[in-house]
């Protein structure tokens, strides 16, 4: 008996620290925000703001060093391509300060032609620029 009672605080108390650890991991992160033709989330735990989608039709494209007063660092999964590539697109120039570009980031902009990148840029993760030319 007394040892099936420390076992159920050892488990409460794991789960207790859990769900504890979780809460705390997670707390920074935050909904998609939205400003001008960007959509974006931004992560006060980890100051990673990471641009989502980009919803405008222009065929060259500055990213922002900026959104929602925090510093861009990220182009997310499938920024450009999230619902229909943008085949329009024809000259990107990825903003100093950002960090990463995203899986498929730019996959299926078949008419992506330059790509300006910064030296800031660390790594750029697999299939970014899949079905460019």
């Amino acid at each position: 008996m007394k040892t099936e009672t420390m076992t159920k605080k050892f488990f409460v108390r794991a789960a207790v620290m859990l769900v504890t650890m979780l809460t705390t991991t997670t707390a920074g992160a935050q909904g998609t925000e939205t400003e001008g033709d960007w959509h974006y989330s931004y992560d006060s735990g980890t100051n990673i703001l990471t641009i989502d989608h980009y919803v405008g039709t222009d065929a060259s494209v500055t990213t922002p060093t900026m959104l929602g007063g925090h510093a861009v660092t990220a182009i997310g999964n499938g920024c450009f391509n999230s619902i229909n590539p943008h085949t329009y697109l024809t000259s990107v120039t990825i903003s100093e300060g950002i960090t990463t570009i995203g899986q498929g980031a730019f996959d299926g902009c078949s008419n992506l032609a330059s790509v300006s990148l910064p030296n800031s840029l660390v790594s750029i993760i697999a299939y970014a620029f899949s079905g460019c030319i």
